[in-house]
């Protein structure tokens, strides 16, 4: 007998697909497990606020992810730059804008 097969959710796609930038782009463990912790969180909210299924539907949410991080959240600015900034990276965005 074989081994049931499990199809992947969408959650774990998108952070299957995240994680493996990730580790590609950055040596460093430190590093690279705070950019997928930050970026993991910004799945979370992309699928409970907008059901968002892809990489790109996600991207819609950047703008909405920052306000809704300094006025729901309240968080200070450095903290809102350390939460977005995997985002942008993953995304190929500024975060100038």
């Amino acid at each position: 007998m074989s081994k049931k097969q499990y199809k992947k959710t969408i959650t774990r796609t998108l952070r299957d697909d995240a994680y493996e930038f990730f580790k590609e782009n950055y040596e460093n463990n430190v590093t690279c497990s705070a950019y997928i912790r930050n970026y993991n969180r910004f799945i979370t909210f992309c699928r409970e606020r907008y059901n968002a299924k892809n990489k790109e539907d996600c991207k819609k949410h950047i703008e909405q992810y920052i306000k809704y991080l300094v006025e729901e959240k309240s968080l200070s600015p450095s903290t809102v730059h350390t939460y977005v900034a995997p985002v942008v990276l993953y995304h190929g965005e500024s975060l100038n804008a």
